[in-house]
C-alpha cells in the first residue's frame, strides 16, 4: 500500500543543524475522474458530479496529441455544483482527461 502522508521537510535534502518539527501533507483525498471529448474545437465545458464546499482543484492533460489544454475558467457554486471550461491551443479531435479535487484535502 503506498504511503499517504509524507512528511514536507524530509524530502528537500538540506540538512540544517536543528530540525525542524515535520509538516505533513494529506494525499488519501478522493478525486473525481472525468474525459472530456473534443471533436475539432478549441473550447469544451464540463459539469462536474461531485459536491465540492469551494472552487475544486482541476488538473487536466491530453492523450496522444501534440497540444497544450488548460482550465480557462471555473464557475458555480456549492449548492448548484461547478462546471469547468477546458480550453486548448489550437483545433482538436481527441479526449482530454482530468481530474478534480477539494483543495483542502
Amino acid at each position: 500500500m503506498p504511503k499517504s502522508r509524507y512528511d514536507l521537510r524530509r524530502i528537500r535534502k538540506i540538512y540544517p543543524v536543528k530540525r525542524r518539527s515535520p509538516l505533513f501533507a494529506n494525499t488519501g483525498g478522493d478525486l473525481e475522474e472525468f474525459k472530456i471529448p473534443f471533436n475539432n474545437s478549441q473550447s469544451e465545458t464540463y459539469d462536474l458530479t461531485e459536491a465540492y464546499n469551494t472552487a475544486p482543484v482541476v488538473v487536466v492533460s491530453v492523450q496522444g496529441d501534440d497540444v497544450n489544454v488548460y482550465v480557462a475558467n471555473i464557475t458555480g457554486s456549492p449548492s448548484a455544483g461547478f462546471t469547468i471550461e477546458v480550453k486548448t491551443s489550437h483545433n482538436f479531435t481527441g479526449t482530454v482527461h482530468g481530474f478534480a479535487g477539494d483543495p483542502s484535502t
